[in-house]
Parts: C-alpha cells; sequence; structure tokens
C-alpha cells in the first residue's frame, strides 16, 4: 500500500469513525445516568436524517405511504437539519415517557427496559418503512450550497479525493465531542449528570 492509499484510508476510516463517535456519545450519556442500552437511538437518527431530508424540499420515492411526497418549500440545510434534529429529540422524549418512564418508576428490571428499547426501535424503524419505503435517499446536490462534491489532496497525477460531507460530518462531531466534554466538565448541569451516573440516590 502506497503513502497515497493509506491517506486515503486514514481519511475515509476519520470521516465514518465521527459519525460512530456520535453514536457513542449518546449511548455513553443514556447508559451511564440511566443504566440503560438505548436500541430507540440508531432508529431515530435516521429520523432526524428523514426530517432533515424532508425540510430540505426533496421529494420521497415511490414506495410507501407517502409515495413522491415533499413540502412545497426548501429550507437551507443548516436550519433543516436543526429542525429536523428538534423533531428527532422530541421523538425521543416521547420513547422515554412512553417505554422507560413507567418501568423506572415502577423499580422494573434493567433487562425489561433493555426489551422495552428494542420494541420500540422496531416499532420506529417499521413506521419509516411504511412511510417512505426501504429504499436509500440521498440528499440533493443543491443544499451544499455551491460547496463542490469532493475535495482533493496531494499531487495531481495521484491525488487524495475525500467528500466534502465526509469533511463537514467530522468538523460537525468534533464540535459536539468538544462542545459535550465542556459542559460536563465546566458547568452545573454537568456536574448533576456526573452525580447522577456516580449515584443517583445520593444525588437525588
Amino acid at each position: 500500500m502506497n503513502a497515497t492509499m493509506l491517506a486515503q484510508q486514514i481519511l475515509n476510516g476519520l470521516a465514518v469513525g465521527s459519525v460512530y463517535a456520535l453514536f457513542a456519545l449518546g449511548y455513553t450519556l443514556v447508559f451511564s445516568i440511566l443504566r440503560v442500552i438505548n436500541f430507540t437511538q440508531g432508529a431515530i437518527f435516521a429520523l432526524g436524517a428523514y426530517f432533515t431530508y424532508l425540510f430540505t424540499g426533496s421529494a420521497f420515492g415511490f414506495n410507501g405511504l407517502l409515495a413522491n411526497a415533499a413540502l412545497p418549500f426548501g429550507l437551507p440545510f443548516p436550519l433543516a437539519a436543526l429542525l429536523g434534529g428538534v423533531l428527532a429529540g422530541l421523538v425521543a422524549i416521547g420513547v422515554e415517557r412512553i417505554a422507560f418512564k413507567p418501568l423506572r418508576d415502577k423499580g422494573a428490571d434493567p433487562l425489561l427496559t433493555l426489551v422495552s428499547s428494542l420494541g420500540m426501535a422496531v416499532v420506529i424503524v417499521n413506521v419509516i418503512q411504511y412511510l417512505v419505503g426501504a429504499e436509500i435517499y440521498s440528499f440533493p446536490a443543491s443544499v451544499m450550497a455551491g460547496l463542490p462534491a469532493a475535495l482533493t489532496f496531494g499531487p495531481a497525477n495521484n491525488p487524495i479525493r475525500i467528500r466534502t460531507v465526509q469533511v463537514i460530518i467530522f468538523g460537525v462531531s468534533m464540535l459536539f465531542v468538544v462542545a459535550l466534554t465542556l459542559m460536563v466538565n465546566r458547568t452545573q448541569l454537568g456536574k448533576a449528570l456526573r452525580a447522577v451516573a456516580e449515584d443517583a440516590t445520593t444525588a437525588s
């Protein structure tokens, strides 16, 4: 493997790893505080992506109840992503109230909460497939606001290419990692979260 190929694989690995880092942050927070492995998190991430896709004005495919449906307007991608994240967050709160809180209030075995989260994940995934199908969706090039589809590094005869969206994902992921680290270590809310993670009974 030459140096160019090695650099290309490192960049690809960083881009994919940054997505996993976002998932890991959520799993870590939920598990450290609630002692629950939240299987619905992946489905909620997907739901946020579909919301964002819808708010950009993009049309769904030919499968599902919402076949060929699209909003009559399209928002800029940053605003669409923000609204999509907010709606996905509201769904997550609803899942917590429906699937986790009743069991937690009754002091149920953590295994029951695990099964409940798995069931909610199955429900959300099936609702998504029922509404928009199981086909692959891609954001149109217009949402990149004129940015190039890929960035090129290295010599002209043997360039290293990485998609612009991967660079954006990596940057956003690192921003969230830094912001969460500062929040947990420097704010009153972060201290409260750490206290609950250490001993929920004493913290309350």
